[in-house]
């Protein structure tokens, strides 16, 4: 019920009042005072009941309307907050950010290591159909003497090697392969019967591997294994480099061996070749 219902139906009231008070006739001078009396404390009720009326009205107005306006939050325009519901990853504190790396960054590296580890079992399984179309090739005399140049190996040797390389490479220098080439006329009359390449590290390789690291931006990569990894595949790299030239040299056949440790020393990089009896 609004204030317009209320207030007609309170007129309505005060009206069928008014009505049956002017249909009553006073019979008497007694009853006269009586009913004029009668007549003011009627209007009086219906004003007090008018008055209760629209003040009900106007409390029920005003309750719907605190119950309907939505409430005034003073924080809601402060430039210096901002709604839960708005929050960004961005807007984070960077010590948060940091303990979280982006989905699609991880499926990318986990995708590239698969890439990368078929690549190198394509590359693993050509190496073994090579390799087994030499041992088809080699006859068992041929086996055996290079058996017997790894396990019958003297402990005297001819050594020389190169140790001016870059930090982090293995491109084999002319004056490389120069001292190479004296060293073989060097031990011509030797007879050498087997060669052993030695991978040379120094503290700049070093240097070179922890800058590499520091750009790996994924931080759940184990760089201890990392940095392992790249110390090796750079020794590889440089005692493959020397045995190839070894063999272009001498022949494919040659015995060339390799270490499972790298020389570490403090500013030389390249590789060390041992010429066996």
């Amino acid at each position: 019920m609004n204030k317009e219902e209320l207030i007609e139906i309170l007129q309505k009231r005060s009206q069928e009042t008014l009505n049956s008070a002017n249909n009553e006739e006073p019979d008497s001078e007694s009853n006269h005072e009586k009913y004029i009396s009668k007549l003011k404390f009627r209007r009086e009720e219906d004003k007090k009941n008018l008055r209760f009326g629209i003040i009900i009205s106007i409390l029920v107005v005003l309750i719907v309307y605190l119950l309907v306006k939505p409430a005034s939050n003073p924080i809601a325009n402060d430039p210096n907050y901002i709604s839960k519901q708005d929050i960004l990853f961005t807007h984070l504190p960077t010590k948060i950010r940091d303990n979280y790396v982006y989905k699609e960054e991880i499926e990318k590296t986990i995708k590239k290591s698969q890439e990368n580890q078929k690549n190198r079992i394509i590359e693993l399984e050509k190496e073994v159909i090579n390799l087994n179309k030499q041992l088809k090739n080699k006859t068992s005399e041929e086996i055996s003497i290079n058996l017997d140049a790894l396990t019958k190996r003297s402990k005297r040797y001819e050594a020389t090697g190169c140790y001016i390389m870059n930090e982090g490479e293995d491109n084999l220098y002319n004056s490389c392969k120069k001292k190479i080439d004296d060293f073989l006329i060097e031990i011509k009359n030797m007879k050498a019967r087997s060669y052993e390449i030695i991978a040379v590290m120094g503290s700049g390789d070093r240097n070179y591997t922890a800058r590499v690291l520091n750009d790996v931006s994924n931080k759940r990569v184990d760089k201890k294994v990392l940095k392992r990894t790249l110390l090796q595949g750079i020794a590889r790299a440089r005692t493959l480099k020397a045995s190839s030239y070894l063999k272009k040299k001498l022949g494919k056949n040659i015995v060339v061996t390799y270490v499972s440790y790298t020389a570490d020393t403090a500013n030389k990089r390249g590789f060390t070749i041992r010429a066996y009896k």
